[in-house]
C-alpha cells in the first residue's frame, strides 16, 4: 500500500510536468461520500475534492470519522474501475476502489465501493480494517523496538526484544504454527495460547490435543531444563540424573503414609504408586518383576542381598540356588515353620502287612553301616543335606517302630512277670511243704 501511495503522488507530479507547471489547479468541489461510483466525475480523468462535515452535500461519515479532509478520485475506461485517497485530519490516508459496474462489492452491493482501508500516517504507520499482508521471498523484520499485537505498549517483565500479543475480554491470545500442503511431510498446526483460567496451553490443533499445561501461579522452577539436557521438576538445579525431581517433604513410614507429599504419583485408572526420596507405596496390588530371561536383586548399604532368578529360585544371602526355591546362606529364625503334608507319611507303620524288622536284624544292620535303617547316613547328609519333611517322616518312622518294639517288649515283659508270679506261688507252697516235713521227722 505504501508504494501504491508513492505511485499515485509521483504520478500526479508527473501530471504537473507535463503541463509545464509548478501546480495543477482543480475547481473547488465537495465530495458526496453517499454517491455512488463514477459519478463525480468523467472516464479517464482524476479529481480532487474537499470533504467538511459543515459542508457535505449529504448525511455521512468519513473514514477513520474525520470531520476534515481531502479525496482524490481516479476513474478509468467508462464503466470500469473508480480509485479513491482520502487525506484525513487525523494524518493517516485511507484507500478504496470499485471494479467495473456489474461486480459486487464487500457489502454485497453490486457496482458498489469496497470497505475503506488504512494506508499510512504522517508517521509511516501502517493501518488496516481488512487483511494486512507482507508477500515477497525477502526477510520481513522490524530492526528496532519492540512488537505489540493488540497493544500500543509492549512490555515484558523482563528486558529485551518483545513479541507482546494482548487480547481483551473473552477471547483467548492465540499464537498458531502450521505446516500446510506438505509432500513428504505432514501437514500440521500448532498453538499456543492463555486459558479463561489463566493456564498456559501448547495445543495440537490438528489432532485438538493439549499435550502440554502450565497451570496459572505455578511456583518458580516447577520445570527447568538444564544445557545437558537434564530436567528438573521442583529444583533449578538438576543433576545425577537426567531427571531431577524435588520437593521438600516426605510420605512418612507405613501406617503413617501421606500421599499428598509425594515426589511422583502414578495413576492407573483407581490404582495409584505413589514415590518419596525414600518410600513407594500403592494402593493396590503391584506388580514388580522383569520382562526378559533375567534376575531381580534386591540389596542394602551398596550390597546385593536378595535375588530372584528368571526360574523363580530365591537366595537370601546367596546368589546361588541350584535346584531349590528358597536358598538361604545363614541362619533362619522362626516361631513356628509348616510343612504342607504330602503322600507317603509314616502311619502305614501300624499297617498288618508292614515287615518291621526284628531287633537283630536292626543290631546287624546299625553295626554293618553306623546308623539306622531308612535314615541317611552321615555322608549322605554331608553330601546332599536334608529334605525337612521326608526327614520329620522318618524319624516319625522311627519312633512308631520303637513303639511297636515297645508294645511288644511290654507284652513279653507280663508274661515273664505271671510266670514269676506262678513261681513265687509255687515256691511258697513247696516252702510250707518242706517245712511240714521236718516238723512230722522231728
Amino acid at each position: 500500500m505504501k508504494k501504491i501511495s508513492f505511485l499515485i503522488i509521483g504520478f500526479l507530479f508527473g501530471l504537473a510536468n507535463s503541463y509545464s507547471q509548478d501546480q495543477i489547479t482543480f475547481p473547488f468541489v465537495n465530495f458526496d461520500l453517499n454517491a455512488n461510483p463514477r459519478t463525480q466525475l468523467n472516464p479517464m480523468s482524476i479529481k480532487l475534492f474537499d470533504d467538511y462535515n459543515s459542508y457535505r452535500p449529504s448525511v455521512a461519515s468519513a473514514p477513520g470519522n474525520n470531520s476534515f479532509g481531502t479525496l482524490l478520485a481516479i476513474y478509468g475506461r467508462s464503466d470500469h474501475w473508480e480509485q479513491n485517497l482520502y487525506f484525513g485530519a487525523d494524518k493517516k490516508i485511507y484507500y478504496r476502489m470499485c471494479g467495473y459496474v456489474s461486480w459486487t462489492a464487500e457489502d454485497g452491493t453490486v457496482g458498489g465501493y469496497n470497505e475503506w482501508r488504512t494506508l499510512l500516517d504522517s508517521k509511516s504507520n501502517i493501518e488496516s480494517n481488512g487483511l494486512l499482508k507482507l508477500t515477497g521471498n525477502g526477510n520481513h523484520y522490524l530492526s528496532q523496538g519492540n512488537l505489540g499485537i493488540g497493544t500500543v505498549s509492549p512490555t515484558a517483565s523482563a528486558s529485551g526484544k518483545i513479541l507482546h500479543l494482548v487480547t481483551s475480554g473473552d477471547n483467548f491470545p492465540f499464537f498458531r504454527i502450521e505446516r500446510i500442503n506438505g509432500v513428504s511431510k505432514t501437514n500440521r498446526a500448532w498453538e499456543t495460547f492463555i486459558s479463561s483460567n489463566g493456564s498456559y496451553y501448547l495445543r495440537d490443533a490438528t489432532a485438538v490435543t493439549d499435550p502440554f499445561i502450565i497451570q496459572s501461579e505455578a511456583p518458580t522452577n516447577s520445570f527447568n531444563m538444564s544445557g545437558n539436557g537434564n530436567i528438573g521438576i521442583g529444583t533449578g538445579n538438576p543433576i545425577d540424573g537426567k531427571l531431577h525431581i524435588y520437593k521438600n517433604a516426605t510420605m512418612g513410614a507405613f501406617g503413617a503414609i501421606t500421599e499428598a507429599n509425594a515426589g511422583i504419583r502414578i495413576q492407573d485408572n483407581s490404582a495409584n504408586m505413589y514415590i518419596d526420596g525414600n518410600t513407594i507405596y500403592v494402593n493396590s496390588t503391584m506388580a514388580l518383576g522383569t520382562m526378559t530371561n533375567n534376575h531381580l536383586s534386591f540389596g542394602t548399604n551398596n550390597t546385593e542381598r536378595i535375588r530372584i532368578n528368571a526360574n523363580g529360585n530365591v537366595g537370601i544371602g546367596t546368589t546361588e540356588t541350584g535346584t531349590h526355591k528358597l536358598a538361604v546362606e545363614g541362619t533362619i529364625g522362626a516361631r513356628e515353620i509348616k510343612v504342607e503334608a504330602f503322600p507317603g507319611w509314616s502311619d502305614f507303620v501300624f499297617n498288618e502287612t508292614y515287615d518291621l524288622k526284628d531287633l537283630e536284624e536292626v543290631e546287624n544292620f546299625i553295626d554293618e553301616n553306623k546308623h539306622l535303617p531308612d535314615i541317611p547316613s552321615e555322608k549322605e547328609v554331608l553330601e546332599n543335606g536334608i529334605e525337612l519333611g521326608k526327614m520329620d517322616a522318618k524319624l516319625l518312622q522311627k519312633i512308631e517302630e520303637l513303639t511297636l518294639y515297645m508294645i511288644e517288649q511290654n507284652k513279653k515283659t507280663e508274661k515273664l512277670i505271671n510266670k514269676v508270679e506262678i513261681l513265687e506261688t509255687e515256691n511258697i507252697k513247696l516252702k510250707e511243704e518242706i517245712s511240714n516235713i521236718k516238723e512230722t521227722i522231728e
